[in-house]
């Protein structure tokens, strides 16, 4: 997912956010079973991360 999030930061904000939306969603439902919660909590936590990572280095201005 990091590298995947890094090759979409040339995309529009609007853009990153329906695929990231999209991929979540689909990840959310197929492991989104009973007691994987902290798991499913931890990806996100980790994504938007990652996410934050790549849309600083954007631009410095």
């Amino acid at each position: 997912m990091h590298r995947l999030i890094g090759s979409m930061r040339t995309l529009t904000m609007e853009e990153i956010i329906l695929k990231l939306n999209r991929i979540l969603t689909g990840y959310y439902h197929y492991y989104g079973i009973t007691d994987n919660t902290p798991s499913i909590k931890k990806f996100r936590y980790n994504e938007l991360k990652s996410l934050f990572y790549w849309i600083n280095r954007r631009s410095q201005k």
